[in-house]
């Protein structure tokens, strides 16, 4: 597998990941709508596109190999620093209800504000108040 193949996968993986979408996603919708785009557009693109792995145990390895990767490297990190977790309610313009989670980190004398998640639920704000 070339390694643009294998960066193509971990992209889709994590795109399907911070959607939070089902993991099969990729080879049932993903890839046979790219080889039809990418043979509308472009002759032969279809067989490049075929080389991406996206099936449904590959994303979940991709996402795994992803999130392994990230505790590896950033919860040691955090472990002796100094930080705060922020969780807000919010309003989305079509009055839906948001959770949003923010982590404050102190990293040698730089804060670092990331986002960890937003969640939006179905439910209008005209209902509780």
């Amino acid at each position: 597998m070339s390694e643009k193949a294998q960066l193509a996968s971990y992209e889709v993986a994590g795109i399907i990941d911070l959607k939070s979408k089902s993991h099969i996603l990729a080879e049932s919708l993903i890839l046979p709508a790219c080889k039809l785009m990418m043979k509308i557009m472009i002759d032969r693109a279809e067989q490049e596109i075929s080389k991406i792995p996206l099936s449904n145990n590959i994303i979940q390895r991709r996402i795994l190999d992803v999130s392994d990767n990230i505790a590896e490297n950033v919860i040691p990190k955090f472990q002796n620093s100094f930080f705060a977790l922020q969780i807000d309610e919010s309003i989305d313009i079509n009055n839906h209800v948001e959770l949003i989670a923010f982590m404050h980190v102190i990293d040698v004398d730089v804060m670092i504000n990331q986002l960890l998640q937003t969640v939006t639920h179905d439910y209008k704000t005209s209902r509780y108040f």
